[in-house]
């Protein structure tokens, strides 16, 4: 679980959810108010700046009985409490766990990809001809990190199509009226964690909104 040592700091710490349980229960059941508060916003510097054991505040030892101070009346001790060591290996000095990425499928990088597109001139007059465009896209499902966990990292598949009447001249000019996303579908196409600095936010990427509009050009 991710634990924010006080609300001032910017930095978070990884703590198991049994040592986060059993902060609590010592907050929930300490007499002192200054204790009950103390408890929970330094249990990262106690575990990985101190070496140690932030619900005894002692040494790591397997299903301890005692608090720091002796005094288990005054700072209680969850019954039950099988002890944390935070310099077991796997815990990464608090930063978080290590996980083989290995065959997993990169970021933004769907097994499938779609492109179809269509198009149809007539003449209208000696000098204009009219062409009707369009093109449809489809993607499969992707992944957003190259953690590929389900479902935050996973990105749905999706698909747009749109339409444009274009209109050409012989003498260069050509007025299009287009109409892009024609259905307005929101999809969205990828995403980024923010540090813990921002509370672990997340960004997405959205296509863009269904979109009409008119451009004329003139070429020489």
């Amino acid at each position: 679980m991710v634990v924010k040592p006080f609300p001032t700091q910017a930095s978070n710490c990884i703590l198991p959810t049994y040592v986060v349980a059993a902060l609590l229960y010592q907050q929930a059941n300490t007499h002192s108010i200054f204790e009950s508060a103390d408890a929970p916003s330094f249990a990262c510097t106690h575990a990985y700046n101190l070496g140690l054991d932030p619900v005894t505040q002692l040494p790591y030892k397997e299903s301890p009985t005692l608090v720091k101070g002796n005094d288990t009346s005054s700072f209680p001790l969850q019954p039950g409490y099988i002890g944390f060591n935070p310099n077991q290996p796997d815990i990464n000095g608090g930063t978080g766990f290590a996980k083989d990425v290995g065959g997993n499928q990169l970021p933004n990088a769907p097994h499938f990809t779609t492109s179809i597109s269509g198009e149809y001139t007539v003449p209208i007059s000696g000098d204009w001809a009219a062409t009707l465009h369009s093109d449809f896209y489809w993607q499969s499902n992707s992944f957003a990190r190259v953690f590929n966990d389900r479902p935050y990292d996973e990105i749905r598949g999706y698909s747009t199509v749109n339409l444009a009447l274009i209109f050409t001249s012989t003498n260069g000019w050509q007025a299009m009226l287009y109409d892009k996303n024609v259905f307005n579908k929101t999809a969205i196409t990828g995403a980024f964690l923010n540090s813990d600095d921002t509370g672990l936010t997340t960004n997405v990427f959205l296509t863009d909104p269904r979109l009409i509009g008119v451009r004329v050009t003139k070429n020489w």
